[in-house]
Formats: C-alpha cells, sequence, structure tokens
C-alpha cells in the first residue's frame, strides 16, 4: 500500500458515496486526506532516502468527529450508521498494515429502540436521552497487537466501546476474535451502502470510478491473505487447520 493508493481511496468515497453520506463528510475525508498527503509530499520530496528510513504513515478518522451516513430505516426504525478508522503502514509498499482498526457503530435515536424499560436504570434513560441517541451494535474490524492471542486479523462484535455510547454489548466481554480478513475504509463503506442504503447500492457498484477502485483495494489487501488461506486448504498434509495458521501467535 502507498500513500497515493490511500489518497485515491478517501478521494473516491468521497466522491461516489456522496449522496448517502452525512453533511461535514466532507470535511472528515479531507483531514485524512491531508494526513495522508503530508506523508506523500514528504516522500516525494526525500524521494529514495524515506523508503529506506523504513519511516511509519497513515491516517486516523477519529471517534469523536467520524465519517457519518445520512440516515437510514430498517423495518421503519430510524438509524444512523458511522465509521472510524486507524491505519498505519510502513513506507516500503510491500509490507502489509502496522496498524489496522475500522470500528463501525450502528446508533438509533428511535425512543423504541435506545432505551430498554425492562432492563435500563434510570440513569441510563438520563444520559441517552440527552445524547438523543444510543449505539445499537458495534463492529471492531481489526488486526492483533504484537501480544494479543486470537486470528492476526479478526472480527469482534462489541470491542472497546466508549462510555457514553451505552453500547448494550458488556466491553469486559471481548471474546470472541472471529477471523476476518484484512480490512480497508472501502470495504467499510462498501457494507454499510449494501446493507443500510440498496437502492442506492445498486447504482455505486456500476460506477466505473468505483469499481476501479475497490478491484485495485481487493488486490492490494486481499491478494496475499487469500493466497496463504489457499495454501493451507489446498495442502496434501497440512501441518495444522486454516485457523491456526490465521491465529496471531504459534500454538505451543
Amino acid at each position: 500500500m502507498t500513500p497515493q493508493d490511500v489518497s485515491k481511496t478517501l478521494k473516491v468515497i468521497g466522491t461516489v458515496f456522496r449522496g448517502i453520506l452525512a453533511p461535514g463528510a466532507d470535511r472528515v475525508l479531507a483531514d485524512a486526506q491531508a494526513q495522508v498527503q503530508q506523508y506523500l509530499a514528504q516522500s516525494q520530496k526525500n524521494q529514495g532516502k524515506w523508503r529506506r528510513s523504513a519511516r511509519i504513515w497513515g491516517y486516523q478518522i477519529f471517534a469523536e468527529r467520524p465519517l457519518q451516513f445520512a440516515g437510514a430505516q430498517v423495518k421503519k426504525h430510524q438509524i444512523e450508521v458511522d465509521l472510524h478508522c486507524k491505519f498505519a503502514w510502513s513506507s516500503d509498499p510491500v509490507r502489509g498494515p502496522l496498524e489496522q482498526l475500522l470500528v463501525l457503530r450502528v446508533w438509533s435515536p428511535d425512543t423504541r429502540l435506545r432505551f430498554r424499560e425492562e432492563w435500563d436504570a434510570q440513569a441510563i434513560r438520563e444520559a441517552v436521552e440527552k445524547r438523543g441517541r444510543r449505539v445499537l451494535a458495534r463492529y471492531h474490524f481489526d488486526l492483533a497487537n504484537p501480544e494479543q492471542p486470537g486470528p492476526r486479523y479478526h472480527l469482534q462484535i462489541g470491542g472497546v466501546a466508549r462510555d457514553d455510547e451505552y453500547c448494550w454489548h458488556p466491553k469486559q466481554i471481548n471474546l470472541p476474535r472471529i477471523v476476518h480478513p484484512p480490512t480497508d475504509l472501502a470495504f467499510g463503506c462498501e457494507l454499510v451502502a449494501a446493507n443500510f442504503f440498496a437502492a442506492e447500492y445498486r447504482s455505486i457498484r456500476k460506477d466505473p470510478e468505483w469499481k476501479r477502485l475497490i478491484l485495485d483495494m481487493q488486490r492490494l489487501v486481499l491478494s496475499e491473505y487469500f493466497e496463504h488461506c489457499r495454501k493451507v486448504v489446498n495442502a496434501a498434509e497440512p501441518s495444522q487447520s486454516l485457523l491456526d495458521e490465521l491465529w496471531h501467535e504459534q500454538w505451543q
């Protein structure tokens, strides 16, 4: 992955998804773009020296200011979806990501969903009413930390939720970590659009600019991962299961 690849991704997301992004999303993407452009300018200035120095670069979209999508409806209930993320790479484009975190949150301002009379305390009601919405579901696509057990690339339901989200999934229960391929902001936007904006996604998926981008991202982000899976599955006598192969640390 290179800064040019990421810069292109952010630009295309802003263009192709404009119709289903919430107001202010352009500023969020512009801020992420500025972070990437800083590294891109430095790499062009220093050329080979930048790559040899193994610089770390990337971008972050903050939870406090996420990439928000327009309001949607699921079975007549009002839903709001947002993404925040943090990605880091080495200046060596051949290496995989050093850090990958993509969080998808599903909120609802619907009074029928944001408070459960039979379960939630009055203090929760007051906090949720003050904010006007609540996180109903939270999905955490992650790259394991160096000492963290579990699949190297994984999905967690819940993850480490912020206190003010009032997510129903207890943050102390951070298992299981479910095997999931590497991801990217483009894949996150595609997932949101396909699930929550089906009519709009039928047009997005045919957009030539989007099709070129998603094919490039699949090649850059997924090819090595799935090639490794293929070799394990097709081995005549595999030494261990696919899950063991994808586990972040070797079993003792």
